[in-house]
């Protein structure tokens, strides 16, 4: 059995993989960079108390660079209901 913390330090270091080089996190659905996608990345990692710097940065970045002059981001986001 894995200890508690040690699951949290596990999805940090997963999320910090994911947020790519650019600073955007890919959608598998969408296929390709995923505004959706990587705030919720962001979101992990800052839950997670990962360094401000790195893959946090970069998030950051990327989505700012995203961001519509109404403040708003391109969807990417799909809802997907499994079949009964």
């Amino acid at each position: 059995m894995r200890q508690p913390g040690l699951a949290a330090i596990e999805e940090v270091a997963q999320q910090r993989r994911i947020i790519g080089t650019d600073g955007a996190a890919r959608s598998l659905a969408q296929g390709g960079a995923s505004p959706f996608a990587t705030a919720l990345a962001l979101s992990a990692l800052t839950a997670g108390g990962a360094p401000r710097q790195g893959a946090r940065k970069r998030a950051v970045g990327w989505l700012l660079s995203q961001q519509g002059t109404d403040g708003s981001w391109e969807p990417s986001a799909q809802l997907r209901i499994p079949a009964p």
